[in-house]
């Protein structure tokens, strides 16, 4: 009898478990032994760093030197590093087999493909300047007729200090996605209310509203929280309906537990930046047995994947 278990919680996952037994389970198994080797060389790298750092500490301590324990510092980064390393190996590894298996039982899905370019985004302004940018998990599908396009992205900002120390800063850690709608749509902005000096300097500073004409929404709840820009007012109001309002807010508040999240259109797209903490698509962990955390995460990871048909689904009021 196996160890490995998958009871289905909702009518998304109707007929998994068999799935999971027949094609699923084969490869937790093969990764499971991958997991053990891999966790050996993870323990002997970290104990490298944890010496290095026990042994600078050490000796700073004793010479009362602060280069001995910026070295122990070092050191716990490093270790932490190294397991960082060793464990988003294996988990793409993983992750590579058996997601592409969830995103075919759900139907009309793909995994792997990035079609999200953030040249569009920044365009648009739904996202804010970045100097780097990481995007993982990309998966792209269709849900009633409309094609979609979504991947995890986390984009980081470089600066300064008055020291001339490189700092860097997160400025997006998310989802982002595209969404294909009837157009061709003017350029819409749906930017956040700030309140009347900020939204006046975002007007005149920020490229994603300069040029562009705000026009007034006949919805009190999304006026309280969107200032609304378009550079076509009569076209525009042909996109934007109470549907489409009500559903960005109750987006924001079900799936990101925020009031605002960055919106726009133009052309046959919509693009929707998600704030979203934690991981996204991730299954397994390094040092626990795939028994013992596998199917929680296959839960979360197919709530992960049913997450743009909610999308589109709240969009289009229903």
């Amino acid at each position: 009898m196996s160890d490995y278990t998958f009871t289905e919680a909702g009518p998304h996952e109707s007929g998994f478990a068999r799935i999971f037994h027949n094609r699923v389970v084969p490869i937790l198994k093969r990764h499971e032994d991958a997991r053990l080797e891999m966790k050996k060389k993870a323990m002997m790298g970290m104990g490298g760093a944890g010496v290095f750092g026990v042994g600078t500490g050490g000796a700073g301590y004793a010479a009362e030197s602060v280069w001995g324990f910026v070295g122990g510092g070092v050191g716990a980064v490093g270790a932490f590093g190294v397991k960082a390393y060793f464990e988003n190996k294996w988990r793409a590894g993983l992750g590579g087999e058996v997601l592409p298996i969830l995103c075919e039982f759900l139907g009309e899905m793909q995994y792997g493909n990035q079609q999200i370019n953030l040249g569009e985004f920044t365009h648009l302004g739904v996202i804010p300047h970045f100097d780097t940018s990481k995007l993982e998990d990309p998966v792209s599908g269709d849900h009633d007729g409309l094609s979609w396009a979504m991947t995890e992205a986390h984009l980081k900002t470089r600066s300064r200090d008055s020291k001339g120390r490189t700092q860097t800063n997160t400025v997006f850690r998310g989802l982002l996605f595209k969404i294909q709608i009837f157009g061709p749509a003017p350029r819409i902005f749906f930017g956040r209310d700030r309140g009347g000096t900020l939204n006046w300097l975002s007007e005149k500073m920020s490229s994603s509203r300069r040029g562009l004409e705000k026009i007034e929404i006949p919805n009190p709840d999304f006026e309280a929280i969107y200032e609304t820009y378009t550079d076509n007012p009569v076209a525009a109001q042909g996109y934007i309906d109470d549907r489409l309002t009500s559903g960005l807010i109750e987006i924001a508040q079900t799936e990101a537990s925020k009031k605002y999240i960055s919106c726009a259109m133009e052309g046959d797209g919509l693009y929707l930046a998600l704030p979203r903490s934690g991981d996204f698509l991730g299954l397994g962990s390094l040092f626990r047995p795939l028994t013992d955390t596998v199917e929680r995460d296959l839960h979360e990871a197919l709530q992960d994947l049913h997450l743009p048909s909610r999308v589109i689904d709240r969009l289009r009021g229903m």
